[in-house]
């Protein structure tokens, strides 16, 4: 019996770090989008200045590198993210849901709290 908790335990633990590891590649994948972007924006930049005159030949490669360093850090990150998911997908035994847009919960209106607090648990059972 300890066993089968212990387990069912661990097996928990795992579901939880392979969904919340699938969530932070999710986001991770958007920061490196950002990324991209701005390293693409940077070259964009250099290459104008170059074809104007404002900048030598050499100056070119650096931006160059560097977006296309960014793509690879994208591409690893979608790996990364794939293999989460399946991971998670694995663990559980069915395809995960997850959100493609996590947003924070706001905090609850003052209208809220009146009605968690003087109706849903009037005497603080599970609010205190």
């Amino acid at each position: 019996l300890v066993f089968y908790y212990g387990l069912r335990g661990a097996s928990l633990l795992t579901v939880h770090s392979q969904y919340f590891d699938t969530l932070r590649f999710q986001e991770l994948v958007k920061v490196q989008t950002a990324q991209v972007n701005r390293a693409n924006a940077v070259k964009a930049q250099v290459e104008a200045e170059f074809k104007v005159g404002e900048a030598a030949e050499k100056d070119i490669y650096q931006p160059q590198a560097d977006a296309l360093n960014a793509e690879v850090e994208l591409l690893a990150t979608k790996s990364r993210l794939a293999k989460a998911q399946a991971d998670l997908k694995a663990t559980i035994g069915w395809e995960p849901k997850v959100s493609p847009a996590l947003a924070v919960t706001p905090a609850p209106t003052s209208a809220e709290l009146r009605l968690i607090r003087d109706e849903l648990d009037p005497e603080g059972m599970y609010t205190k």
